[in-house]
């Protein structure tokens, strides 16, 4: 666990370093810790201990266990070389992002690819990496619930479109409001989300993201000057990793147990915040006085004006700040493109075309620009072939698990509740039912304990219809 707590920490310092140098510095560090992380799971001393015992592994070990057998037999000039070409990968990215040509990334994302599942003596599977993230989940499941969740999708939006506001000004003056006035906003909602800034660092990045556990959290966050709600609902969702991460049962510290469930649920804590917890009438009449007396009165905005914007469909294009009727299908989009990829039915030359194809196919409209399509997400070019599977299933939790909660309190109490700035009957809920299990249990069984279904795609319908129809 000190390993990986290192491994966050070394992400956050790159992400939210300002010169070239720190950025290199942290890189080494980073690529030397990993070579670590995977000695010590391929170590003859821990293989030994598990080839060794007798029965089934006990779920204090679950874990480990797991992270083990992926790494048996692993070569270590292997793992090198695969983290090698994941940093040549990600710097690939950030140039062919800023010159928006994909060409730029094109040879170095295909060694990449190659490397992680063209390699017949250790190459690993699409399901090998998808488990490997989220103990458990395999994409078989992911793809049965994308099928059922795309039709119900289309199911709804024939209604959704006569009933449901789109493409509101994002850009409005209102909502244009300084980095400074931006900070104080983000922070204090962080604060009455229960977020311990004595145990966060803090620091302004290239792009939101959060990491660490336990009394080591870190946030990065960057402020958008012309959509100060773009700011927040990254901030809400970050906080969410946050109270998630900070909240992680404290008497198994430094073990693998005081560790996430799963990518899937770590989204999940971050999504059942920004999709639906925001989503409500109670949290726009919070976040409206907020905004007010952070600004000085500089900037009055309506709670019925934060609500309808927070209610909006369509008004982004983007996976990160799709609406949350839409923000499914970005990840079943990205899923079929990146299937074809690791079974080598699609090359990197013909990937740009594919990704949009599946946009237009998923999404119904094609991406103006390689920026705005292929290279829109840093997460495949940095070797995370399967994260938007995990983005996927963690917007399914946390819809069903908001669905649970509003059934346990009362959707009415919860918004006088969040009208007042008191968000204590969420975390307790959630420390119950999610929070205080850590890494003891798999997502999927944590979710089974509310009665989720992994075929079927019952919160999401749920809660579209009650929130939109």
């Amino acid at each position: 666990m000190d390993l990986q707590q290192r491994y966050d920490k070394l992400r956050w310092q790159m992400l939210t370093s300002h010169s070239v140098f720190g950025t290199f510095v942290s890189g080494l560090r980073l690529f030397v810790n990993q070579i670590r992380s995977v000695s010590l799971l391929r170590g003859r001393g821990l293989q030994n201990a598990l080839a060794q015992h007798k029965g089934p592994i006990g779920e204090e070990h679950g874990a480990l266990a797991h992270a083990a057998q992926h790494y048996k037999g692993a070569s270590l000039w292997r793992e090198a070389k695969l983290n090698f070409y994941k940093i040549r990968s990600y710097q690939g990215w950030e140039k062919a992002r800023a010159q928006n040509d994909f060409n730029a990334v094109r040879a170095p994302f295909d060694a990449l690819l190659s490397a992680q599942f063209n390699d017949a003596a250790h190459g690993k599977s699409y399901d090998d990496l998808l488990a490997l993230q989220s103990r458990g989940l395999n994409s078989a499941d992911v793809k049965i619930l994308m099928a059922d969740s795309y039709r119900r999708y289309i199911k709804l939006n024939a209604a959704l479109l006569k009933v449901a506001p789109s493409n509101l000004d994002a850009a409005h003056d209102k909502w244009r409001i300084v980095p400074e006035a931006q900070e104080r906003i983000v922070k204090r909602i962080m604060d009455d989300m229960g977020v311990d800034f004595l145990r966060l660092s803090y620091r302004e990045g290239a792009h939101p993201a959060c990491f660490g556990y336990g009394d080591d959290v870190f946030i990065s966050m960057h402020y958008d000057e012309n959509d100060a709600l773009k700011t927040i609902l990254a901030a809400v969702h970050e906080a969410g990793h946050a109270l998630y991460r900070q909240n992680l049962p404290r008497n198994k510290a430094g073990q693998t147990l005081s560790g996430v469930a799963g990518r899937d649920m770590d989204e999940a804590m971050a999504l059942i915040w920004e999709q639906g917890i925001a989503r409500n009438a109670g949290f726009a009449a919070y976040l409206s006085r907020v905004i007010d007396e952070e600004t000085q009165g500089a900037k009055p905005i309506s709670a019925d004006a934060v609500l309808m914007r927070l209610m909006a469909r369509g008004a982004y294009k983007d996976r990160a700040n799709a609406d949350v009727v839409e923000y499914p299908l970005h990840g079943i989009a990205r899923h079929d493109v990146m299937q074809q990829l690791a079974a080598q039915r699609l090359s990197v030359g013909d990937l740009s075309q594919a990704f949009n194809e599946s946009s237009i196919a998923y999404l119904g409209h094609l991406p103006p620009d390689a920026r705005a399509g292929v290279l829109q997400d840093p997460h495949w070019f940095a070797g995370e072939f399967t994260d938007f599977d995990n983005y996927f299933m963690g917007q399914h939790y946390a819809l069903h698990l908001y669905e649970a909660l509003s059934v346990s309190h009362g959707e009415e109490a919860l918004n006088s509740a969040m009208a007042e700035g008191n968000f204590t009957p969420i975390t307790n809920w959630l420390c119950q039912h999610v929070w205080q299990h850590g890494a003891l249990k798999t997502s999927q069984e944590i979710m089974a304990a509310q009665g989720w279904l992994c075929a079927h795609a019952h919160g999401y319908e749920s809660f579209i219809s009650r929130k939109f129809l």
